[in-house]
C-alpha cells in the first residue's frame, strides 16, 4: 500500500508538471524543487556533471532509469546535471554548453541503446545558484528491456546496477493492459504471424502499437506486401535507412503519426498523396518535386544534416549554364560525354540516372535555343561550342 501511494503521489506530482507542452523557466523551477524534495531515489540521478562527463555513464543510467521507470509505473525518469547528489544543493554544471552540442547527446544515446530509443527531451535551467540540464527518461516500453551497449542496467537505491534477471523477466513478460477498446484488423494470418513472433503484445491493437514503436526506435515504419493472395509479407526495419528521417524524429517529438508514416514514404521514395505533401511542405518539412521530394532546409538545419541537404537539394538552372558556358570557353569544343561528367556529381542526389540525363539535355537544349551554344556535329555524337 505504502509503495503504491508514494506512486501515485510521485506521478500526481512531476508527471503533471509535464503532462502539457510547458517547458518555460517557472516549470522548469517547479519541477527541479519538486525532483530535489520528494522524488523516490530510483527513477532521478542527481550529478553535478561537469564539462567532460563520460557519454557511457549517460548511457548506463539512461538504461537504469528508463527501466526503473517502467517496473514504477512512470512514465518518465529524470537525470538532473547541476546537482549535488549528497546534498541535494544546485552547483551547476558545463556540461556541453553549446545547445547544438547538448541535443546532439539524444543522437548519441540512440545509436547505442538497444531498442534504439533516446531522450524525450533535454531541458535547461538557468539558476541563480548555477546552471541545471535536465535529461527526461522514457520509460522503457511495456515488455522491452532497455540496454546500453549490451548490457541491462538498473538502480539499487542510489547505485547503478545490472539489471537483474527477476526484473529483465518481469518487464519481457509484460502485456499491454488498460481499458482501451482494441483495434481490429481484417487480416487475421498477419495477426497472428505478429503474435506467434512476439512482435505485438495484445493482438488487439498490436499493429498500431507496433508503428509507433518503430518511430520512438527512429527506425522506418514496416513495409507490407500484398501481392499474394492470402499472404502477407511484413519487413521490420532494424537499422536506419536515411539518417535525415531518423534525426527528424529526434528532433521533431510533437509529429502526428500519419506525418511520419508519410515521411517514411518520402525517405524510401515510395508516391505520396497530393494533399499530404501539400501538408508537408506547408509545415517545412519536404523540399522538391515529385517524385524527387527530400528532406527539407529547416529540417536539415535542425537536426545536422546540412550535408545531406546540400547533396539532395537542386541548383537553379544558371548555376549549371554558366558552368557549361564557362567550361566551353576555356575547351572550346566539348562533346555530350564530358558535359556530363562536369555536372552529374553537381545535380542533386534525390535524382535517378534517367533524370539526371533529361536535366542535362533539357540544360543544353534551353542554352541551343537562347543562341548560346551550338552542336557542330550530329545528336546521337554531339560536339558542342559557343554560337559566338
Amino acid at each position: 500500500m505504502n509503495n503504491r501511494k508514494k506512486r501515485a503521489t510521485t506521478k500526481d506530482g512531476a508527471e503533471s508538471l509535464f503532462s502539457r507542452a510547458e517547458t518555460g523557466q517557472p516549470e522548469l523551477k517547479k519541477l527541479l524543487n519538486h525532483l530535489i524534495t520528494t522524488w523516490e531515489n530510483e527513477v532521478v540521478e542527481f550529478k553535478q556533471a561537469g564539462k567532460d562527463y563520460s557519454t557511457d555513464k549517460i548511457g548506463a543510467y539512461f538504461s537504469a532509469l528508463a527501466n526503473e521507470a517502467n517496473l514504477r509505473g512512470q512514465e518518465r525518469a529524470w537525470l538532473v546535471f547541476g546537482v549535488n547528489n549528497q546534498s541535494r544543493q544546485i552547483v551547476g554544471s558545463d556540461y556541453r554548453l553549446n545547445p547544438e552540442r547538448l541535443q546532439s547527446t539524444k543522437m548519441q544515446i540512440a545509436e547505442n541503446t538497444e531498442p534504439s530509443v533516446t531522450f524525450r527531451n533535454i531541458h535547461q535551467r538557468q539558476d541563480s545558484r548555477g546552471r541545471v540540464v535536465l535529461f527526461e527518461v522514457p520509460a522503457a516500453p511495456r515488455g522491452m528491456p532497455i540496454a546500453w551497449k549490451g548490457h541491462y542496467y538498473a538502480r539499487a537505491g542510489e547505485s547503478l546496477t545490472h539489471l537483474g534477471l527477476d526484473k529483465l523477466d518481469e518487464i519481457r513478460q509484460q502485456t499491454l493492459a488498460g481499458d482501451r477498446t482494441p483495434r481490429r484488423y481484417r487480416n487475421a494470418f498477419l495477426a497472428q504471424a505478429m503474435a506467434e513472433l512476439n512482435m505485438i503484445d495484445t493482438m488487439g491493437y498490436g499493429i498500431y502499437s507496433m508503428h509507433i514503436g518503430q518511430a520512438r526506435r527512429y527506425f522506418p515504419m514496416p513495409d507490407y506486401d500484398l501481392s499474394e493472395p492470402q499472404t502477407v509479407k511484413m519487413t521490420v526495419y532494424g537499422s536506419v535507412v536515411d539518417p535525415a528521417y531518423s534525426r527528424l524524429l529526434i528532433q521533431k517529438t510533437d509529429l502526428s503519426l500519419d506525418e511520419i508514416l508519410a515521411l517514411d514514404r518520402v525517405q524510401k521514395k515510395l508516391p505520396l498523396a497530393d494533399d499530404m505533401i501539400k501538408r508537408l511542405r506547408r509545415n517545412g518539412l519536404i523540399e522538391g518535386r515529385k517524385p524527387a521530394l527530400h528532406v527539407s532546409a529547416i529540417v536539415a538545419k535542425a537536426t545536422a544534416s546540412k550535408a545531406d541537404y546540400i547533396r539532395t537539394r537542386a541548383q537553379d538552372d544558371a548555376f549549371y549554364t554558366k558552368l557549361i558556358i564557362d567550361y566551353l570557353a576555356k575547351f572550346g569544343k566539348s562533346s555530350r560525354e564530358e558535359i556530363d561528367k562536369l555536372l552529374w556529381d553537381k545535380l542533386s542526389d534525390a535524382l535517378n540516372y534517367e533524370q539526371k540525363k533529361n536535366k542535362i539535355g533539357n540544360l543544353l537544349t534551353m542554352l541551343r535555343r537562347a543562341g548560346r551554344i551550338r552542336n557542330t556535329a550530329s545528336r546521337k555524337a554531339s560536339q558542342w561550342e559557343l554560337a559566338e
